[in-house]
């Protein structure tokens, strides 16, 4: 722009000394004539000085001529001070001179440096709507558990209209719901097993020590009552090692694939539509979802706990869980807020999952058998875990010497 402006200046000058150099050529002195009158012709078209042949008259004297008086500049115009003082400059050389002529600092002072441009609006500015193939084109999308699940993601956007944060909260329901039935068949399976709980831990017991001992005959022997217990509940051994293979992957499929999308960031993601988390892709500043993420994996526990199956561990695992759960602040206080919204969708559903199969009534209608009381988890204090921490870490240590001992 400074540039601009010194062009546009030195014109100005370059005009201005061209105006004076024809003004200067204009005023300078020069000879005016004044126009002889004509001679006023008689209707005979004779003049004056000619001789009539109607009457007798002398010709008049021959009038002296006019003496043309010479006129100076000043009295053709109006002294112009500025004009007269001005040299003539020729035009190519007045322009060069112009060019090359200096400029002044209070000249440079009078340059504009800012552009009266509205940056704000640039930056707010929306990136345009994504449209399908987009994360394909950006290699988010493939046949593995991550990315197919962002394709479900941006065809749940595109095909719906819906910002961001309602789309990842949106599709983390639909995985829940997707997962409802593969969740409804472990309830029915956990259920059954629960009268034989006792059992199936002391076959249990004994596959361990069968493999430490390598007595093969004797593990053949504790598969084969386990699957005679299994078959006797009603029970597939298969279901039940798939189901969770099933639900895994598509659990951490859409943790990865949120995650990528906040990481790269896809440009569309930094609008959220929702005021209160306007960018998914920046971690969240005041730390409440990392807070609120852990205060409801609590609830869940205490929630979950009742349907659980009653066992020498399970109690302590809801006790490990908790304190993962606090654990887990720190960790994820510097995830993107968009993966930290898809978490805090899950565990919500999973709360709503469980107050939604609690009733009696659903778990008939849906082929649950109910455990008894008796079968079910009982809470254990945070002192207790401790105490069974401490008295299997030490049968683990006692188990290990004795194998190191049975090698010698």
């Amino acid at each position: 722009m400074v540039y601009v402006h010194r062009l546009g200046y030195l014109g100005s000058r370059v005009s201005l000394q061209a105006a004076c150099h024809s003004q200067s050529r204009l005023t300078a002195p020069i000879l005016l004539y004044r126009t002889r009158p004509l001679q006023s012709l008689r209707p005979s078209g004779l003049s004056h000085n000619a001789r009539s042949y109607w009457w007798s008259s002398s010709p008049k004297a021959p009038q002296e001529p006019v003496v043309d008086k010479q006129l100076t500049a000043e009295e053709f115009a109006p002294e112009q001070p500025w004009a007269l003082e001005q040299s003539p400059v020729d035009p190519v050389e007045g322009i060069t001179a112009a060019v090359n002529a200096p400029v002044t600092g209070s000249e440079l002072a009078s340059v504009p440096t800012d552009i009266p441009v509205d940056i704000s609006a640039l930056v707010s500015t929306p990136p345009p709507p994504m449209q399908y193939g987009d994360l394909a084109s950006l290699g988010l999308v493939g046949w593995m558990p991550a990315g197919f699940c962002r394709w479900g993601m941006e065809a749940l956007h595109v095909s719906t209209g819906m910002p961001w944060f309602w789309t990842i909260v949106g599709a983390t329901l639909i995985t829940r719901v997707v997962l409802f039935p593969l969740t409804v068949k472990s309830m029915r399976s956990t259920a059954a097993l629960a009268p034989h709980q006792e059992e199936i831990s002391r076959l249990r017991q004994k596959m361990q020590l069968a493999q430490e001992s390598k007595d093969m005959i004797l593990l053949q022997q504790v598969a084969l009552k386990q699957q005679s217990i299994y078959e006797k509940a009603g029970v597939s051994m298969a279901s039940m090692a798939l189901l969770p293979l099933v639900q895994l992957p598509i659990t951490l499929g859409m943790f990865f694939g949120v995650k990528a999308l906040c990481d790269l960031p896809v440009e569309q993601l930094k609008y959220s539509g929702l005021s209160y988390l306007p960018d998914l892709t920046v971690a969240d500043p005041t730390g409440v979802l990392p807070i609120a993420a852990a205060v409801l994996v609590n609830l869940q526990l205490t929630l979950g706990a009742r349907e659980m199956i009653a066992s020498p561990q399970t109690a302590h695992l809801v006790n490990l869980f908790r304190v993962m759960s606090l654990v887990s602040i720190p960790l994820c206080w510097n995830l993107p807020t968009g993966t930290m919204v898809y978490i805090i969708t899950s565990i919500i559903g999973l709360m709503g999952q469980s107050l939604v199969l609690r009733p009696t009534a659903i778990k008939r209608l849906l082929k649950i058998p109910i455990v008894k009381d008796q079968q079910q988890a009982k809470p254990a204090t945070i002192m207790e875990s401790i105490a069974f921490l401490k008295k299997w870490w030490q049968d683990k240590k006692r188990e290990q010497e004795a194998a190191i001992r049975r090698r010698r």
